[in-house]
């Protein structure tokens, strides 16, 4: 329980950290996704998700 509390008083102090960490990840992915494309390869995500 004490590190769920201390999970939930993190995100309590600290959303704007939070935020940037899930903007760069949502901006880091789409770089990849862009560069795949750019280097002729449009299915880069779906060769990675399929098994």
């Amino acid at each position: 329980m004490q590190s769920a509390d201390g999970a939930r008083q993190l995100m309590i102090t600290r959303p704007v950290t939070i935020t940037t960490a899930i903007r760069t990840t949502i901006t880091a992915a789409t770089a990849i996704a862009a560069t795949a494309s750019r280097q002729g390869e449009p299915n880069a995500c779906s060769k990675l998700t399929s098994p």
